[in-house]
């Protein structure tokens, strides 16, 4: 059996290489998704993992907003209030920002009892 040189090499060489572990990281993925949830305390703020985890962004809930939340979108939180609704701006992270505007329901029930009327017979 011949040996060549090459081969002795090759084979010392795999035989000595050091192996090093990998460790998953530690990060934590980018939320997929925020979740509010209203409570009679403020709203609080949870991040959706692509698992399904949700976490919680803060234990203190936002206190800002006024009433009761009714909707949110990409970039709004909607609350109703007694005879307002209101709309505040989200940021990237999903934090409650500013209110940016808010409309009184009660300019609108005189239109609707109006109709109501007019609709009985």
């Amino acid at each position: 059996m011949k040996f060549s040189f090459i081969n002795i090499l090759s084979t010392t060489l795999l035989l000595s290489a050091t192996v090093f572990a990998q460790t998953p990281a530690t990060s934590t993925p980018a939320p997929i998704a925020h979740v509010y949830v209203g409570t009679t305390k403020g709203i609080y703020l949870y991040n959706a993992s692509i698992t399904g985890k949700l976490t919680l962004v803060s234990s203190k809930p936002d206190a800002t907003p006024a009433g009761l939340l009714i909707g949110v979108t990409g970039k709004y939180l909607i609350t109703l209030g007694t005879h307002l609704i209101h709309s505040y701006l989200l940021d990237s992270q999903g934090a409650i920002g500013k209110q940016i505007s808010d409309i009184n329901t009660q300019d609108y029930y005189v239109v609707t009892a109006a109709i109501n009327i007019m609709r009985e017979p």
